[in-house]
């Protein structure tokens, strides 16, 4: 291989290539022609004196020549977003809001907790939650979201990040009280899968109980090993609403929806045939922003909120 400079750009044109497998996209992304972009690379692979990608039917295929790009890729990003992120603080410009990205039940039993005890306690305190899981671990990588909420599977442990486990999302099935499974004494898996599921995405190890499904609960995608729900709402609020004039269930953490419950709007079906795997949620951060005193005063806030409802009977 030739001896030749790269660019932080041309880094980036390679990776997204290689991400898309498809000159357009990483065109569309980058904001360029795809005809620059075809020059571009093109620039790269003749200086460098190697093939990084082969013509395929369905767009472009990497060489073994890619991967060094791929693997630096988010290196590359985190230290330009941290580079970015301290330059804003040396010049006393407006400090970017703590983002923290989880699913709408995580965020309701710890992360609303923790903002609403930092921001009484703190009064510049600043957050900006996402409640969708789309794009969770390249929001990471990329310094887009400095604390995630989630399960740990895709992220290297030994390397970038900062995992921590903070607790147990444990889920039960919940449905209207005219639902036709409250007269049922015992509900199976195969009875839930005559009805829609209602909710935001089944998250692993959620998935493996319904990959076979070819019923109403929803769509599974064997590439993500995740299912999307039949009627994908993210808010709490919005699933117990549909629970309530419809013939859905939802997966649901009791302690949400115990005064829902109480006031008669859903009912929890008699369950006890359903296998229930717990979630166990870990707080994720990159190690570079680990040293942010926004990140440690919301770790901690977590923490505590943890420790207070673990110690509760109810939330």
């Amino acid at each position: 291989m030739a001896s030749a400079k790269l660019s932080i750009r041309q880094v980036e044109i390679v990776e997204a290539v290689a991400r898309h497998r498809s000159v357009s996209k990483a065109a569309a992304e980058l904001h360029v022609t795809q005809s620059a972009l075809s020059h571009a690379l093109g620039v790269i692979e003749s200086d460098l004196g190697v093939t990084l990608f082969n013509r395929a039917q369905a767009g472009v295929e990497p060489t073994p020549f890619v991967e060094p790009f791929v693997a630096r890729a988010a290196t590359l990003r985190a230290i330009i977003a941290d580079t970015k992120s301290e330059l804003e603080s040396q010049t006393k410009k407006t400090v970017r809001p703590l983002k923290i990205q989880c699913g709408f039940r995580a965020g309701a039993l710890w992360v609303t907790p923790a903002l609403a005890a930092l921001t009484a306690e703190i009064s510049d305190f600043k957050a900006d939650l996402n409640f969708n899981m789309d794009s969770f671990q390249s929001n990471l990588e990329s310094g887009v979201v400095d604390i995630g909420l989630g399960t740990p599977q895709e992220f290297d442990t030994q390397a970038e990040f900062m995992i921590e486990p903070l607790g147990q999302l444990k889920n039960r099935i919940f449905a209207s009280p005219n639902h036709p499974l409250t007269q049922v004494a015992a509900v199976t898996m195969d009875d839930l899968r005559q009805y829609p599921m209602v909710g935001n995405l089944i998250v692993p190890p959620h998935a493996d109980i319904f990959a076979s499904n070819p019923g109403r609960l929803g769509t599974y995608d064997p590439a993500t090993r995740t299912m999307r729900c039949a009627i994908s709402i993210n808010t709490i609020g919005g699933v117990i609403d549909v629970l309530r004039r419809s013939d859905g269930i939802a997966r649901l953490p009791p302690p949400l929806v115990e005064e829902d419950v109480a006031a008669g709007y859903i009912v929890q079906l008699n369950d006890e045939l359903i296998e229930h795997i717990p979630i166990d949620v870990h707080i994720i951060v990159r190690k570079s922003a680990f040293e942010r005193r926004d990140v440690k005063l919301c770790i901690d806030a977590l923490k505590k909120v943890n420790a207070w409802r673990t110690a509760q009977p109810k939330i």
